[in-house]
């Protein structure tokens, strides 16, 4: 047998098989390179792309890109005002986000004023011709989390979240 030539050996094989290995070899790499990608852009913890600062006319949002059903996370919200020291400057967000969402904390403390119809109400003094105040929460649902937020006399953001595990 070992002297026979490697032309002539009679090897039966299961190309059906090796085709399908081949196949699936090739998803999962495609599956773990994915992985990798997800990873490195923040998908699983910090990266270039986990955070988003959104801004309009005198508003910047900043916030996770994406959260988790499982963590808190922060909704830092600054307004640019003309208003002097000490004045006070609203905020206005849709109830239906607070319902989808259990609030941990809002900083400064006293920043939520209540319910105005089909809105929450965050009032924060400005300082510097600045108003922020940050919203902690817990996202109680999976899927994608929206919000629109607008400052009295004011152009309004979106805030556009990515819910998973």
């Amino acid at each position: 047998m070992f002297g026979v030539p490697k032309d002539e050996l009679e090897i039966e094989r299961a190309d059906a098989f090796l085709q399908r290995e081949r196949t699936a070899q090739r998803i999962g790499t495609l599956f773990l390179l994915l992985f990798v990608i997800a990873g490195a852009a923040g998908l699983f913890g910090d990266g270039p792309l986990s955070h988003v600062s959104n801004a309009s006319q005198g508003m910047l949002l900043e916030y996770e890109r994406f959260g988790r059903a499982t963590d808190v996370t922060t909704l830092a919200v600054t307004v640019e005002t003309a208003a002097s020291d000490g004045n006070a400057v609203r905020v206005r967000m849709p109830r239906t986000f607070l319902s989808k969402v259990w609030v941990v904390e809002t900083r400064p403390q006293d920043a939520f004023r209540g319910f105005e119809g089909d809105a929450a109400v965050f009032q924060v003094d400005a300082a510097d011709g600045r108003a922020r105040f940050e919203l902690l929460y817990k996202p109680n649902r999976f899927g994608v989390l929206r919000a629109v937020v607008q400052p009295e006399n004011g152009t309004a953001s979106e805030l556009r979240q990515l819910i998973f595990f």
